[in-house]
């Protein structure tokens, strides 16, 4: 609800996509820019699913189709590094 200002689902085993307008669209719309840091995602652009340790469900941005069916957006998903 809060990334897309909507109630999507209350499945806890659903997996997406979503396509509803979300904050990566209105930031987009903003002429804003955005990055989402995940902790343990495989790669920079990793839209898959789990790939342990990471878990997808805990980077909510994975499933918006605005991210997952642009090239140049995907990239935006880092992984979170540790220090």
């Amino acid at each position: 609800m809060l990334t897309t200002g909507q109630i999507v689902t209350n499945d806890d085993a659903f997996t997406g996509p979503v396509s509803v307008d979300d904050i990566v669209r209105d930031l987009l719309a903003a002429g804003k820019t955005w990055k989402s840091y995940a902790e343990s995602i495989p790669s920079v652009g990793y839209t898959g699913g789990d790939s342990y340790p990471y878990a997808k469900r805990h980077n909510i941005l994975s499933y918006f189709t605005d991210v997952t069916t642009s090239s140049t957006q995907g990239q935006e998903s880092r992984p979170l590094l540790s220090i």
